[in-house]
């Protein structure tokens, strides 16, 4: 077991977790199936500022480079010299030489900004990009209009590529706290596409009109940074592309779109997601994501962060709806699903229930990823936003499923194990790399109490990959 040197910012210690009893029992894994370890070997914990209400980890991203393990956390309600909630960022580098830490702050930065409520990143052959939404900024006289920076990080250091507004008073350009209280649904993503350019998607909340919600593309190239289209698909009020992720395959960029969960087809609030094939200015195709089951009332499905995922089948995306239920009891518990995009159609692929339904606090469904590798299958990761299996104190958690020709899940990571004031930590946020056998996974409790309330706690947990029956 390896021990890191922690620099400030950070701390660290090792320890131990049995893995759950799986609640389905699958059929044995085909040679050289890889598994994860029945422990995870290292925990790394990072506090960001500690100050009293700053929301450590609303918001947070892994990634796998060369150089090591990056993390990134926004720290939006985070209160500077320039007043309160003006926000900053952290981004941690974690390897065999410790850890080190970054902190962006805009020079431009001002009280209500909510700077870091979204981020994303992204490794490009010259450096490290880095999206962060400020959707609180104020554009001239338009309060809430919102900015998104783009930054680039190479052997020079961190240098500021772009930055891009929201298009109306009220935008909330890239994110959607002011709503949603730092509630962290993530309105920015990046993807690298062919000739190593970078694309970003940002969600505007004002366009076209009436809160519909849209997402704006922009392209980042030799001669600079472009903006490419608006893609458009929101009723009013829905908050269309409130949360997205995108990835870049040989056929267009996908986006996998969440939303305010408020579609009202075909009942009140019963929400959708949204699967987006871009191929060019104006041109993309739009397939709602909607489970076999028929939505009730209220289910708000698509009220989630979602993830995707381009693999030899097609492209996987995660999606979920925290208040999902079908009109059964109990209500609101949630639900995610894994749906099939390929020449085929789109299908659903696989659905997944939290092993602890007998609360409608739950909200499983929250914050999903999904990973894979080529000598292993699918990975998902599913977060439920308050109640852990067997507790009543509503800490958040995290739970992997493991998927192939059958579904054996494995919880793990309730936030009970962290042992400080758990009751409302809300440790849901999850963001997973791969690098070679091992898995890297950042969780986030953006209401952790330690060093003071609500001042939140970032985590990186390394779990190793064993080939089954080894």
């Amino acid at each position: 077991m390896t021990l890191f040197k922690v620099n400030s910012g950070a701390s660290l210690k090792i320890t131990n977790a049995t893995l759950n009893v799986p609640h389905i029992v699958p059929p044995p894994p085909p040679p050289d199936f890889y598994i994860l370890s029945s422990s995870y070997d290292t925990e790394t914990i990072f506090t960001g500022s500690g100050q009293a209400n700053a929301r450590f980890g609303t918001s947070a991203k892994a990634l796998a480079a060369d150089e090591g393990i990056y993390c990134l956390f926004g720290e939006p309600a985070y209160d500077g010299s320039e007043g309160s909630d003006e926000g900053r960022v952290f981004l941690y580098l974690s390897n065999s030489s410790g850890v080190t830490s970054e902190i962006f702050s805009p020079t431009d930065i001002s009280a209500s900004d909510q700077f870091g409520a979204s981020v994303d990143m992204v490794s490009a052959s010259n450096g490290l990009y880095i999206a962060i939404s400020s959707p609180g900024k104020v554009v001239g006289a338009d309060s809430s209009r919102g900015h998104v920076y783009l930054y680039l990080k190479d052997s020079g250091g961190t240098n500021l590529v772009s930055t891009q507004a929201g298009l109306l008073q009220l935008s909330e350009f890239g994110s959607n706290t002011t709503q949603t209280t730092y509630e962290g649904i993530m309105g920015t993503s990046l993807a690298l596409g062919g000739n190593n350019n970078l694309f970003m998607s940002c969600f505007d909340y004002r366009y076209p009109s009436s809160f519909n919600g849209a997402i704006r593309l922009f392209e980042s190239a030799s001669g600079g940074v472009t903006e490419l289209d608006t893609i458009t698909a929101g009723a009013s009020g829905e908050g269309w592309g409130r949360s997205n992720s995108m990835i870049s395959a040989s056929d267009g960029l996908y986006l996998a779109v969440g939303t305010d969960g408020l579609y009202d087809t075909p009942v009140s609030n019963c929400g959708r997601g949204s699967l987006v094939r871009w191929q060019s200015s104006g041109s993309y195709t739009l397939d709602d994501l909607q489970p076999d089951q028929i939505l009730s009332g209220s289910d708000a499905f698509g009220m989630c962060n979602p993830n995707l995922l381009s693999g030899s089948d097609g492209i996987n995306v995660m999606m979920g709806g925290q208040t999902t239920d079908f009109g059964t009891s109990p209500l609101g518990v949630g639900r995610a699903y894994l749906f099939l995009s390929n020449s085929s159609g789109l299908t659903q692929k696989s659905a997944f229930t939290s092993s602890d339904n007998s609360t409608n606090t739950q909200r499983f469904g929250y914050w999903l990823d999904i990973i894979s590798g080529s000598d292993q299958p699918l990975m998902t990761f599913v977060t439920s936003r308050q109640d852990a299996p067997g507790t009543s104190d509503n800490p958040g958690m995290i739970s992997i499923y493991q998927t192939s020709s059958n579904i054996s899940t494995f919880d793990y990571l309730t936030s009970s194990q962290h042992g400080v004031s758990i009751n409302d930590e809300d440790f849901t946020r999850v963001s997973a790399v791969r690098s070679g056998n091992s898995i890297y996974i950042v969780g986030a409790a953006w209401k952790y109490d330690s060093p003071n309330t609500n001042s939140g706690r970032g985590y990186l947990y390394k779990w190793d990959l064993v080939v089954s029956g080894s």
